[in-house]
This record gives C-alpha cells, structure tokens and sequence, in this order.
C-alpha cells in the first residue's frame, strides 16, 4: 500500500472535480475529503476549465457528457494549455463503450472511473496518479536543472573555446612577426660565416675554420627553428593558399631522400622505396608544401629508427586516392599517444631524448613537424595518421604513417 501513497500528505493536494451532476460532486467530494484531500467542485465545464487553467490543481476528475463542452474538449484545452498539459486527467463516465475510453487515453487522459464509482477504486486510482504527478514534476525539475547547468557548461566551453583560439591566434602571430623578424638578421649572420670562411679557407687556418664552421652549423639550426615556426604559424587556423599544380609524389619522396641522404648513410639506414610507388598517378597538389610535409614524416621515421635499420615507403592506389605509407623499424608509438603525435609542441616522453637534430636518433625537436605535416595534408583534402603496436627499444616493432591524398579529377 505504501507504494501507492502520494508523496506529501493529503490536504496538500487540491483536486478539482468538473461534473453536471450534483450528485456525482456531492459523493466524490466527500471521498476525497474524508482521506485528507483538498477538492474544488465545478458543475460547468467551461468554468472549469477557466479555474483549472487558472490555479492549476494537482489533479481533475472530469466527466465525460456535459453540456456547453464535453469532457474530451476540456481534456483538449487542458493539453494544450502549457500551463495545464501536465496535469493528469481522470475521466469519470457511465458509458462503457471502448471508443470513449481509447478517445481519453488519445487525448492525453491517465485514467477512467466508471459511475457508479466505488470508494476504494477511486481512492486507490486518486493516489496512484497523484503519485505518478508528484514523481513526474521532480523528473522535469532534476531534467530542467540539468538542462540549465548544461546549458552554462556549455556556455562556458564556447566561451573558453574563443578565448584559447584567440590566446593561440595571437600567440601564433606573435611567433610568425618574431620570427620575420629574426629571419632577416639570422640569414645576413649565415651568409657572412660563408663568406668569412671562403676568405679564411685559402689560408689554411683550421682553428678558425673550425670556429666558423661550428658558427655556421648553429646559425643553420636556428634557421631551421625559425623556418619551422614560420610554417606552423601559416599552415594553422586553415590559411594556407593553394596554387596546385599536376604533382608526382613518388618524385617528391625522391628528392627528398636524395638531399637527405648525406644523414641516412651518417645513419647507416637503409631506405626501400618498391616499384608501385612510381606508378602513382599525379594529383593536384602545391609541390612546396607537400615536400615539407613529406619531409617532416620521413625525418621522423629516420629519428626514430636504430642506426643499421630500414625505412620502407610504399605506394597504393584505387580510383579515387592514392595512398603513400612511410614504415619504419624503430621504438614505436604507445596506442595512446598515436593522435597526440600530431598536435602542436607535443613530444612523446621528452626525457628520453638525449640528443638533438633533424635525423640523429631520438633527436629532440620543437614538436612542429607532425602538426605542419597533417596541416598541409588537410589542406589538399587528404588524410594522415599513424598505427603502431606501441613503443619498444628492444624488439623495435616500428610505425606506420599512412597519407591518403585525392587524385586528379
């Protein structure tokens, strides 16, 4: 019985009771006042239907046959009223055809009482539904909260979103105007080491050789720093200008590797490129920027790859893409970590880094590469991501960088 009782005790709950027959008003009044519940009786069904939408009680008992308006046209006002739409509804009706009841269920309806009621049955239906109103009504208050802090949350989030994308706008504009500016300084600095060791060279001075020598390999290195910040700032925030071109990537790889080549045999690394890979067809493509991304995929291959081991690219196609997969011999790659790899700045286990540069083994870096690479790979429509079995410098299982880039149509 306990689960069948409302929630608040009775007289906290009014009931309105909408019948032409005083009688009828007499006896259900008398009920329901008898266990505790507050009732209000109306015998006009249009005044009832005013009251209800006005003071919106807890519950109506509604008769069916009524004149001025019939209990399914109250029942239709009431739905449709957002005041009234949550209130239940039970219909009271001395008929017992089927189409009546099926028509109040369809209406929004929760219950039927027949007349002549019986006390219990009215009781107990009264109480159910009072129940079901009062649980209903907390539902909608727990879901309208949750909808309100969502609502906030995500109000916060957006608002978070702006300002990190403008904090990373402006650090990103920061970087391209520095390094603008120190490119044009950097570069006289180069060209001048050059030209002092052409002078010093006839002169056989192999300390001071040594000395520019040394110069100009940091100034080389800090040309690169700063070439790799300028190209992360203009290949973020989707600001890259295209003028495509018919474009051979298995030429690109190509002349790739030959200007790396003095490092891969320092490496002693083997580079197998098999036969499909010349039989890609061109595709419409920017011949420079796709050089750095490529670029910037095999060096991490050979960074990442034992001195003695080998790199593999292989070329696949069908009618729409053509493919390129770069796969190394080396450490590997945690599942984890296999879409960080291309966010900017982002290093996997810096610590373990001993060393520096473009292609020495484990050679720290400024964490750009990757980040420039799927940019430029996004802006041709194309496709990149990484697969390995995780990291091992044991049994070294290696990666797979994939490049899905669209052909010509």
């Amino acid at each position: 019985m306990y689960l069948m009782q409302p929630l608040k005790p009775p007289d906290s709950y009014r009931i309105l009771i909408i019948d032409d027959n005083a009688i009828i008003l007499k006896v259900m009044t008398a009920i329901l006042k008898k266990t505790g519940y507050s009732t209000i009786a109306i015998s006009s069904s249009t005044q009832g239907l005013e009251y209800a939408i006005n003071e919106q009680p807890d519950l109506i008992l509604l008769d069916v046959v009524m004149p001025e308006m019939d209990g399914f046209d109250v029942c239709r006002h009431l739905k449709n009223h957002p005041k009234t739409v949550y209130i239940p509804i039970i219909f009271m009706t001395a008929l017992s055809q089927d189409q009546h009841k099926v028509k109040g269920f369809q209406l929004g309806a929760v219950d039927y009482l027949t007349k002549p009621v019986n006390q219990a049955e009215v009781l107990m239906r009264v109480a159910t539904h009072l129940r079901l109103y009062d649980l209903n009504n907390r539902l909608r208050e727990l879901v309208d909260e949750r909808t309100s802090q969502l609502q906030a949350t995500n109000a916060e989030l957006e608002q978070s979103n702006h300002y990190l994308s403008q904090l990373d706008k402006a650090k990103s504009d920061f970087i391209n105007i520095a390094s603008h500016e120190l490119l044009t300084p950097l570069t006289s600095i180069n060209n001048n080491l050059q030209l002092l060791h052409e002078h010093l060279e006839p002169h056989n001075d192999q300390t001071a050789l040594n000395f520019t020598d040394t110069a100009q390999d940091g100034a080389n290195r800090l040309l690169n720093t700063i070439n790799q910040f300028l190209d992360a700032s203009q290949t973020q925030f989707n600001s890259i200008a295209l003028i495509t071109t018919p474009v051979s990537i298995a030429d690109i790889c190509q002349q790739i590797i030959a200007d790396l080549q003095p490092k891969i045999d320092e490496r002693h690394i083997t580079i197998h490129i098999d036969d499909q890979l010349a039989q890609l067809p061109p595709i419409d493509g920017h011949t420079e920027l796709l050089y750095k991304a490529l670029w910037h995929v095999i060096t991490n291959a050979i960074k990442y790859t034992p001195n003695e081991h080998a790199i593999f690219l292989e070329g696949h196609t069908n009618s729409q893409t053509i493919t390129l997969i770069i796969r190394d011999t080396g450490i590997g790659i945690d599942p984890p970590y296999l879409d960080l790899i291309f966010e900017k700045w982002y290093q996997i286990q810096r610590g373990r880094f001993h060393s520096s540069g473009q292609t020495k083994y484990k050679g720290g870096g400024l964490g750009l590469g990757l980040d420039i690479a799927r940019n430029i790979i996004i802006a041709h429509q194309g496709k990149i991501w990484a697969e390995s079995q995780g990291h091992d410098e044991t049994n070294f299982p290696g990666s797979r960088f994939i490049i899905q880039l669209p052909i010509n149509q």
